[in-house]
């Protein structure tokens, strides 16, 4: 499963930067992962309601991140949720897929830190 979504979540940047380790990085999420996880993570993407009305009742400043090329999340589904929470800020990540983590690492890690830095 892993070998068929992996090229669909990533940035174009990112797949094209490291063509050569996609191999790598796939094994690395196919071994850390059991079939128990993903049998539950796709049961759990099946019962995944709508957000949108939970969000509402989101009190806590939030920072929501969200990247340009993300084929799972589109900017729409982020401006939703930035409009729906009252205390939210948005980053949007340029050149960026769904995993923004593993992408642009420093990017995530500096506006998780400062928003951190400035709500506690």
């Amino acid at each position: 499963m892993i070998w068929a979504t992996v090229p669909h979540i990533l940035g174009e940047q990112f797949l094209a930067k490291h063509e050569n380790s996609l191999g790598a990085i796939i094994r690395a999420g196919t071994a850390r992962n059991s079939a128990e996880g993903l049998t539950a993570l796709i049961e759990g993407y099946m019962t995944f309601g709508n957000t949108g009305d939970d969000a509402t009742r989101v009190l806590a400043p939030t920072l929501i991140i969200s990247a340009e090329e993300d084929p799972l999340v589109p900017l729409s589904s982020a401006s939703t949720l930035v409009d729906a929470i009252p205390n939210a800020e948005h980053l949007l990540i340029q050149a960026s897929g769904h995993t923004i983590p593993i992408e642009h690492p420093e990017a995530w890690r500096s506006a998780v830190q400062s928003f951190l830095s400035r709500v506690q």
